[in-house]
Formats: C-alpha cells, structure tokens, sequence
C-alpha cells in the first residue's frame, strides 16, 4: 500500500505539471520566447514597475533613474553626467543590435509593434529613439497610432497637429508639424495629430507613402510607434516601405495564440521581421542591477586609489 501511494503520489505531480504547462499559454523567459518564435531575439529589457506610471515631463528630465544612483553620482561626474542603469543600457543595446543588422545597408526607418495592447511597444519606440538620438543619429518617432496615440502624452508634447493632419491636408508640410524634444539634440517627434474615423485610409494613402520616402532621406532613423498587430491594418501597412518591423513581447502577457497569429499575417504580408524584443523580464533586472552594482562599487574603489595615489605623489 506505501508504494502504491508513492507511485501514485508521483503520477498525479507528473499529471499536475504537465496540464498546468498546457493550461499556461504565456512566454515567462526570453529563451522560450526564441525557441517557440525561432525569430532573432534583439533585445531584453528589464521590469521596471515604474515605467506604467503616464508623466507630463519630457523623457529627457524624466528618465528613470536607476536605484543605485547615488553610488553612481561620483563617477558620473567624470563621465560629463552619463546616467546609466540596467534598464537604458538594455536600449542601447537594443539600437546596437538593430544597427548590426543593416552591415550591407543601414536601416533608416522601422516600425514597433506588438501582437496585442499592453505590451510595452510605445515604451520601446521612446527609449529606443532616445537611445539612438544619443549616439549621434539624427532620429524621427512618428506616432503612427491614430486610434490611441500614447507618445505626446508620454512626453508632455502639444498634440493639435501631426501625422493625421499632415496626410489629410495640402497646406501642410512635414517640417511644420515636427517637435523637438526639450534637451535632445539628435531627437525629434511627430505626434499623432486628430484622432481620425478611418485611420487605416489615411495610413495606405500615396501621399503616407511619399511623407514616409521623405522623412526616410531627412532622418538617420525614423521609428514608427502603430497599434497592435492582431485587428489591426496599421502595423503592415508601414512596415512593407520601411526595413522592417520589431515586434515587442511582453513576457508574463502575451497569449502564445495571438502572437503566433500575428507571426502568420506578417509572413503572409511579406513583411520583412528584424526581431523580437522580450519586454518586462524581471529575473534579467535582479541580475542586471547586481552586476551593476558590483561594477559600479569596483569603479569606484579604484577611483578612490587612483587619487590617494596622486596624492602620495603629489
């Protein structure tokens, strides 16, 4: 009777995990999202709980410091100010990626999407932007979501007029309705303008496609931020005259249906996928930040060593 009981005990746990694997249809690590996509994986970026938080404030004076800040401060000082913490360096990363892809020709404009709502692509395309304006490119972030535009709010931009006012009217040109953002030099935004009835008219127009070829020869980079893939036009439609689209996963979120749904329309498409970016992975930021914390704790330690030891000289 005892190993009758053992037995069964062990069957019904092997019984147990496996219908809790069936029954679990979201992607928890980075590596599974890879395997069960087999798509290059481009980036990782860590949880950061408060990045949900919507701010009136320009990214620039807005960026999430990282926790260990003050241990940085000192050496940030020699650095001209250069902030740093796992989740930005995860979007320079990120832009370095993409740029390896071009070796033969550069990629000058792409589109970030996601298979559904929620999943941090808008989030993405901001950081992403910053992250290239700051190392020398010369970048546009069009806010092509003009069902629910999130990119003035994000950066407490105005919003009277842009890409929807630029495609419906012939007054316009695209130099009117593009803003700077305050304390970047290389970053610029179009927001998404008036909420339009028939978005997805505006977006397959010939005169998008021409604003599109202009702004391609105008930028370094153009980031296209669109609604998600899965009900949605918007994302294939621009993506098809750009070199491509990333496509951004968040982990713990994103039903496997639905992404692979939209995997199997964009190959229909023939739109050209980059990558993936696995968004939100909270084991990578307990890592990250301990890394950085032992690195940063080194810098600092020999920095102390380096001026006692010009002092002794001295």
């Amino acid at each position: 009777n005892l190993m009758l009981g053992v037995v069964a005990g062990l069957l019904l746990g092997v019984g147990a995990a496996w219908i809790a694997e069936m029954l679990d249809s979201v992607f928890h690590s980075a590596d599974e999202l890879k395997d069960k996509t087999g798509i290059p994986l481009l980036g990782v970026i860590p949880f950061n709980k408060a990045i949900k938080k919507l701010t009136a404030a320009p990214i620039t004076t807005n960026l999430l410091q990282p926790e260990n800040f003050k241990l940085q401060v000192s050496y940030q000082e020699k650095l001209h100010h250069y902030i740093t913490s796992p989740f930005l360096e995860a979007f320079r990363s990120l832009y370095t990626n993409i740029r390896l892809l071009g070796s033969d020709m550069a990629i000058r404009s792409l589109v970030i999407s996601s298979a559904t709502p929620a999943e941090g692509k808008t989030i993405v395309a901001l950081h992403l932007a910053q992250a290239a304006a700051a190392m020398g490119q010369r970048v546009l972030l069009v806010d092509a979501d003009l069902r629910r535009p999130q990119v003035h709010t994000r950066l407490g931009l105005s919003n009277m007029r842009g890409l929807s006012n630029l495609i419906s009217s012939e007054d316009l040109d695209w130099n009117s309705v593009i803003q700077q953002v305050p304390g970047e030099e290389n970053l610029f935004v179009m927001t998404a303008g008036s909420i339009p009835p028939d978005p997805t008219r505006l977006l397959s127009s010939e005169k998008m496609q021409n604003i599109m070829g202009q702004l391609r020869s105008s930028f370094n980079l153009v980031i296209y931020d669109t609604p998600p893939l899965v009900g949605f036009a918007d994302a294939n439609l621009l993506a098809t005259p750009t070199d491509g689209l990333v496509l951004v996963v968040g982990l713990g979120k994103t039903d496997r249906y639905p992404l692979m749904q939209a995997l199997d329309g964009l190959k229909m498409s023939s739109t050209s996928i980059l990558g993936v970016v696995a968004n939100g992975v909270k084991s990578y930021t307990t890592r990250a930040n301990d890394a950085y914390d032992r690195y940063y704790s080194q810098v600092g330690s020999e920095s102390k060593l380096d001026k006692e030891t010009v002092t002794k000289i001295g």
